[in-house]
């Protein structure tokens, strides 16, 4: 089965609104698929921009605007925070290789 047959036949699956939501495993045991099929063929329909897929605590599902909308603003302040973190631990990086050089000159 191709990639694209694998996605379509996850959204078929995928209800509408937060109280239909799905787990990967709820997919993988409903369509006796491994359970890294399912996420690929999910990931495929987030990423094509065509579908309103939302993932919440409970799984993934079909969303609203809103539903979209308020999605889009939390997975921004994520990759906003880790960008952040991204950011402390690459200075963190080059004060401890500044520290290791000077620990060196010290020794030499």
């Amino acid at each position: 089965m191709t990639d694209d047959l694998a996605a379509q036949v996850v959204l078929l699956h995928l209800g509408r609104g937060r109280d239909a939501a799905l787990s990967i495993g709820e997919l993988s045991e409903m369509l006796n698929w491994p359970r890294r099929k399912v996420e690929k063929a999910a990931q495929q329909l987030a990423d094509d921009g065509r579908h309103p897929l939302v993932a919440c605590e409970r799984g993934i599902y079909l969303g609203t605007v809103e539903e979209v909308e308020a999605y889009t603003d939390a997975l921004r302040r994520r990759l906003v925070s880790q960008y952040r973190r991204i950011r402390a631990l690459r200075g963190l990086a080059r004060r401890m290789r500044g520290y290791r050089q000077l620990s060196l000159d010290l020794v030499a």
